[in-house]
């Protein structure tokens, strides 16, 4: 058994953010992929889809969709994954782990009850 990755964790937040705007009906799926398809090359696209995306790719990738449904979605799915979660957590440094786990605890007392 692997231990979970920071791209772990930063592939399943993607996934789950599309999933939430698909389940919740906030755009249309076919809307979704258009804008992607048309605002960004072939192969950057299928990079983010198949989790090979560099942070560029992401970059660009986030900036072709509508920015406040998927920032909701985004917030929302983060605060399930890495506060309620019973996931295990992904591995990083010490440094890495103490910035993260003082800005999951930053982030938890600002939006605790919003959700």
């Amino acid at each position: 058994h692997r231990r979970k990755t920071f791209n772990d964790f930063k592939y399943l937040l993607y996934d789950t953010t599309l999933l939430h705007i698909l389940r919740h009906e906030k755009l249309p799926a076919a809307a979704i992929f258009s804008t992607l398809f048309r605002k960004n090359p072939t192969a950057r696209v299928l990079r983010f889809l198949s989790n090979e995306s560099s942070l560029i790719d992401d970059i660009y990738i986030m900036q072709s969709v509508p920015t406040r449904p998927f920032l909701i979605a985004f917030l929302k799915e983060f605060y399930k994954i890495a506060v309620k979660s019973p996931l295990p957590q992904p591995h990083f440094s010490a440094d890495a782990a103490a910035i993260f786990t003082n800005f999951i605890k930053i982030l938890k007392e600002k939006i605790d009850g919003v959700f």
